[in-house]
């Protein structure tokens, strides 16, 4: 697909722009009152978890596994990519509720899932900053070379 992997930045891949656009229409809102919330002082940090699956029923499953403050958002339904934004989560906390969803996902389904973790502890200057971060964060889990199923950044 793509001849050189360390190329592929946002800048430069028309693919990955139209999906930071998409995420920003799917998820903005939410960012914004968390950020606001953040500011005032009513949490104390948020994360943004980026997961995709080729599981059909992807998207019912998270449904089931994720909290109640949890909000879900279907980026991309039909493949199998979703965004949770997570009010009073941190990055530890994020790694293990993504082992526990990926470790029950395959041993129901036999099927994977992959994600890419923002931790936010500090107000925005502007959402696209965080857009950005975390569109940096799933292109290092679709396109890096390394074998893995979890990209873990944070925004302090």
């Amino acid at each position: 697909m793509y001849e050189d992997r360390n190329e592929i930045k946002l800048q430069k891949s028309e693919e990955m722009i139209v999906l930071a656009v998409e995420m920003y229409e799917a998820i903005g809102m939410f960012v914004k009152l968390f950020d606001k919330l953040l500011r005032r002082e009513r949490i104390d940090n948020y994360s943004i978890i980026v997961c995709e699956s080729k599981f059909a029923d992807f998207g019912e499953f998270l449904k089931k596994e994720k909290r109640r403050s949890d909000i879900l958002v279907s980026i991309e339904a039909k493949g199998g990519l979703y965004a949770l934004i997570c009010p009073q989560t941190e990055a530890d906390g994020d790694y293990y509720f993504f082992k526990r969803l990926s470790d029950e996902l395959y041993r129901a389904h036999s099927e994977e899932i992959r994600a890419a973790v923002l931790s936010v502890s500090a107000g925005l200057d502007d959402i696209w900053d965080c857009i950005i971060d975390i569109m940096d964060a799933y292109i290092e889990l679709k396109f890096d070379d390394k074998i893995q199923d979890i990209v873990l950044k944070t925004r302090r």
